[in-house]
């Protein structure tokens, strides 16, 4: 079995864990079934909604851009 590390903002990963927690699912859980239905659907299984119309279009280039031309976390805006 893989592992993954991700970087997230402390408040949104607490505030997710709790999220999780009331649902039955641990963040490891809670990513095998996202990743599960990535391969399900062959895509992402949700809209992707921001009030941020910058970071959307980043993220949404960064899904169809070659690795090499990846936005680096850093330049993204939360």
């Amino acid at each position: 079995m893989g592992t993954i590390s991700v970087r997230v903002d402390d408040d949104v990963k607490n505030n997710v864990e709790k999220i999780f927690k009331k649902m039955g699912l641990t963040v490891s859980s809670a990513t095998n079934v996202f990743y599960h239905q990535v391969l399900q659907r062959g895509e992402i299984p949700f809209r992707i909604i921001s009030a941020d119309d910058e970071y959307i279009k980043t993220l949404m280039n960064g899904i169809s851009t070659p690795e090499s031309e990846l936005v680096e976390e850093n330049d993204l805006k939360w």
